[in-house]
This record gives C-alpha cells, sequence and structure tokens, in this order.
C-alpha cells in the first residue's frame, strides 16, 4: 500500500482490495455523484478493480482514497490521472463524503495532490474540469493554485477548465514568513485580493482603522504585491489556515510613514478567528521574524485608543507601552518592544 500524501488530517493512500464496498458506497451516493461522470454500481466495481490493477502495474498517477488519520474512515476519493494524450500533464478530480463538506478538506487534499505532481511526479501541468455549477469546486481550485482558463467541450458538455503549470507554481509558490501549527503568514497571491477587500469591508475588522474606500484597500493589495519584489523584507502578508487555506487575516511589517526610521508592526483579523489567541501567536512570531530574520532591533506599533483587544494582543506579544505618538494624523498609544539577544520571545 504506498501512501501519496499525509496531513495532520488525512491520509490520501491507494485502496486495499477489501475496501471496495466502501469505494462503491461513496460513489453510488446520489448527494456526492451529482457532478460526476454517471456510472452504474457494475461500472464502478470495475473502475475500483480497474484501480487495483493499476497500483500492481506500478502506476503512479491513478485514484486513490483519502481516509482520516484518527479513524481511519473513507472520506472521500482523489484522483490525479495522466493525460492520454500527453504524460508531461495529468488531470485531478476527487469526490468528497457529504459528512466532510465545508471542513476545507478538499482544498487540502488538492493542495497536496498539486503539491505531489509537480515535486514528485515531475508533471509540465495539472488540469481540472467541472460543471459550471459545481461553484464549490471552483473554489477549491483556485485555493490549490489553478487558475480558470477558456470552457472546452468534453462528450458533447461545456466544461469549466482550470491548470497551472509547473513553471507558474514554481514561480509563484508565496514565500512563508512565519508557520505555527495554528496558522500561516505568507506572501499573498493576487487572486487573494477579493477576500481581502471583502474583510476589510466587515464593520467589526475597520472599526478601529483608517477609514478607506474598497477601491483604496484594492491599492493597499497591489501595493503590497508590489513590495514583494524589493530587498527591505518588509511587506503586507496573509494570515492563513495551515490545514484548510482560509483566510483568516492580514498582517504587515513596514516603516511607518510618520516615522521612517522605525520599523511598525500592524495586523488585522477576521472575526471568525477572534478570540482564541492566534492575533498573539501571529505577533510574537512576526516579531521574532523581524528580530532575527530581518535584523531589527525595535519594532513598534499603534493602536486606537479604545482598541483595547489589541493593546493587549501587543503587551502579550512583549511589547510596552511608551507613552503616546502623533501618527496616522492622530495621538495613538505608542508600544515598542527592543531585541533580546539571547533568545527568541
Amino acid at each position: 500500500m504506498s501512501i501519496i500524501a499525509q496531513t495532520p488530517r488525512m491520509l490520501i493512500r491507494e485502496f486495499l482490495p477489501e475496501e471496495k464496498e466502501q469505494f462503491i458506497s461513496l460513489m453510488t451516493d446520489t448527494r456526492i455523484n451529482v457532478y460526476l461522470p454517471k456510472r452504474n454500481e457494475q461500472q464502478l466495481y470495475d473502475l475500483f478493480t480497474e484501480t487495483i490493477a493499476e497500483y500492481l502495474q506500478g502506476i503512479k498517477l491513478t485514484r486513490w482514497g483519502m481516509f482520516d488519520v484518527d479513524t481511519g474512515e473513507l472520506m472521500g476519493l482523489a484522483i490525479l490521472r495522466f493525460n492520454a494524450d500527453d504524460p508531461g500533464k495529468a488531470e485531478l478530480g476527487y469526490a468528497l463524503h457529504l459528512h466532510y463538506h465545508g471542513r476545507g478538506l478538499a482544498s487540502e487534499m488538492a493542495k497536496a495532490l498539486v503539491r505531489y505532481g509537480f515535486e514528485v511526479m515531475q508533471l509540465r501541468e495539472i488540469m481540472a474540469v467541472m460543471v459550471e455549477e459545481n461553484v464549490l469546486s471552483h473554489k477549491v481550485l483556485l485555493k490549490a493554485g489553478l487558475k480558470r482558463g477558456e470552457n472546452i467541450i468534453r462528450g458533447g458538455m461545456e466544461l469549466a477548465f482550470y491548470a497551472i503549470e509547473r513553471e507558474k507554481y514554481f514561480a509563484w509558490r508565496p514565500k512563508v514568513i512565519v508557520q505555527t501549527p495554528r496558522l500561516i503568514v505568507r506572501e499573498y497571491w493576487p487572486e487573494e485580493e477579493d477576500a481581502f477587500v471583502a474583510m476589510h469591508s466587515d464593520e467589526r475588522v475597520i472599526r478601529y482603522l483608517p477609514k478607506r474606500s474598497p477601491d483604496e484597500y484594492r491599492k493597499l493589495f497591489k501595493d503590497g504585491l508590489e513590495a514583494y519584489k524589493g530587498d527591505t523584507g518588509l511587506a503586507r502578508w496573509g494570515i492563513f489556515h495551515p490545514l484548510t487555506g482560509d483566510f483568516m487575516g492580514s498582517c504587515l511589517l513596514r516603516h511607518p510613514i510618520d516615522a521612517p526610521e522605525k520599523v511598525e508592526l500592524g495586523y488585522s483579523l477576521h472575526p471568525s478567528y477572534w478570540g482564541k489567541g492566534l492575533a498573539t501567536e501571529m505577533a510574537k512570531n512576526l516579531v521574532n521574524y523581524g528580530f532575527y530574520q530581518l535584523g531589527f532591533d525595535e519594532i513598534a506599533a499603534v493602536t486606537d485608543p479604545e482598541n483595547a483587544a489589541s493593546q493587549n494582543v501587543l503587551q502579550k506579544a512583549g511589547m510596552q507601552r511608551q507613552g503616546e505618538v502623533f501618527w496616522y494624523e492622530r495621538m495613538l498609544p505608542f508600544f515598542v518592544v527592543r531585541k533580546k539577544h539571547d533568545k527568541h520571545l
């Protein structure tokens, strides 16, 4: 039994012959196969038998089971198969048991297969097709890094087409700044602009932030992408869930316009992730990044005078209040942390 990929929640591996009935049960569930090619039970038995035969032949791009790491239960079907016309290309597909919907597992699987395809199998391109109505799968493929192309015709049906090329996978893999078991701070993908703007359209998020229009936030985002081309190491990054890839918030290190000799930490967090210690976790690790990766000796931050939650976050991250400063056209509480040369925070 060959294991293709493993995450903290999921094992993608070859099926065992005795798991045939589980496969049939999954694939005959009409709630799951609504967007899949129509097959009767005998055709599914034949498909499973063909899959086991491919394992025995040593075929490395085929169909696999997705299994719950904790329970061993079959969660779904993962597919990465050679393109019949070009062995340097492969097609990605999946089916997920209804019980596991809404947890980011499909995105987790798709990212794992893309990584396997390019880094292990050395593919040139990975593509996928689906019916237009399958809204959730569109989101899954975008999160996995595939880009929408022109629709194609297959079997008389018009299908949405997505693909990612090997060069773009390696060239556009965003740089990871910080990673913990609960979050990843990394560079943004260009297509994550809408998520960034949507979060900053939530009144709960922007309550204590400078007032900006959606267009101004779009400019901030685009300016942030440009900053990745610089050599200062300072930029605006996204905060993402390490397993699902879900967007959790935004953070930055920058030279503030009112004190360009200083380095400022800032962040905003989606309300779904408030009250879990994630902002503190991010801030501590971003401070360490600024000190021990970028070489700064001091990092500062300001907050709205009424934003007690953020002031608490900064203090937990090791910052101490140093009175007030006139930044961003107003007096604001000023927090500073200085580098400790003997250990990380």
